[in-house]
């Protein structure tokens, strides 16, 4: 959940349509909607502003999208698996796959713009 401008709060979504949805939360109404992949959203977190949103999903892709324009910021490739989970914190982005590998995004948060990846981590799995 995310406040969006006037104190609106919001949630984000997403589904086996491959959409990512915005919704109000006090009316429970669907505010946008982005066709975010081409195949399975399987994991949705707010970024680093406040208007920014993180998704993964089963085309093994990680992305960054403006859910004020619905525009999408940027996208990472890198694993070779379904994208399990994704986790912000600050200015990096953390996805995890079903490949066995966690990955850090850079994620500059004062600009709203993503760096390429810098550093894979393999799991013990």
């Amino acid at each position: 959940q995310n406040e969006g401008k006037n104190g609106e709060s919001r949630v984000a979504s997403g589904s086996s349509d491959g959409c990512l949805r915005i919704w109000d939360h006090h009316s429970s109404r669907c505010v946008r909607t982005l066709q975010a992949h081409h195949q399975a959203v399987t994991s949705v977190v707010w970024g680093p502003g406040p208007s920014s949103v993180i998704t993964g999903s089963t085309d093994c892709s990680v992305k960054l999208w403006n859910t004020r324009t619905g525009q999408q910021v940027r996208s990472w490739d890198g694993h070779a698996g379904t994208v399990t989970q994704v986790l912000a914190d600050g200015g990096r982005a953390y996805s995890s796959s079903r490949d066995g590998t966690v990955r850090i995004w850079g994620v500059p948060a004062a600009t709203g713009a993503a760096g390429a990846a810098d550093a894979t981590a393999e799991s013990g799995a």
